[in-house]
């Protein structure tokens, strides 16, 4: 904040610290930019207690958020607007809520609406075109039909023929015998 504050056009040596246009006037500004309110709230939801950190000074450090977040002015719709921040899964829509300036209820719900309707139809562009729902059952059926019976010709040929160039392992010298486990 320093760097932000010595590089900012209105500031200069001679700039007074406490006057209108003053360094605090400025600093309060850069703050504000870096650490929105929806932010600061986001951090107060956040905050728990960590491993070791007394209660005191856990709760100490939660109501220096409430203060900063002013969280005796949230309303239902803010809480709800870092709700949907908070709870959205996909992390390039997250981004997309975070590049919003000043974000609002209705635009971050719009903005997923239309996310998820590009999503939906970039599907339906990349699905073969002569595809539905219909015939990828039937292909998936033909499919699974196939390899069922590449199986079962396979296992076939392991039980009609054997490993022993044509000769049989029976010992039993043809007679009819049955499994020595179930009998």
């Amino acid at each position: 904040m320093v760097s932000a504050l010595r590089t900012h056009k209105d500031i200069t040596p001679t700039t007074e610290i406490d006057s209108p246009n003053g360094c605090l006037v400025v600093l309060r500004a850069i703050f504000l930019k870096k650490n929105p309110l929806w932010l600061r709230r986001h951090s107060y939801f956040k905050c728990v207690q960590a491993k070791g950190e007394t209660v005191d000074e856990w709760w100490s450090k939660k109501l220096d958020k409430a203060r900063e977040c002013l969280l005796a002015d949230i309303t239902e719709e803010q809480i709800n607007l870092l709700e949907l921040i908070r709870g959205v899964q996909n992390p390039n829509l997250k981004r997309e809520f975070l590049k919003q300036k000043d974000p609002k209820l209705e635009d971050l719900l719009q903005i997923a609406k239309n996310w998820q309707r590009s999503t939906d139809v970039g599907k339906n562009l990349d699905a073969p075109a002569s595809s539905t729902v219909d015939s990828r059952k039937t292909s998936n059926s033909t499919y699974q039909k196939g390899k069922a019976k590449d199986w079962q010709n396979k296992s076939g040929d392991k039980t009609n023929s054997n490993k022993s160039g044509g000769k049989s392992d029976d010992k039993s010298g043809g007679k009819n015998s049955k499994c020595r486990w179930c009998g």
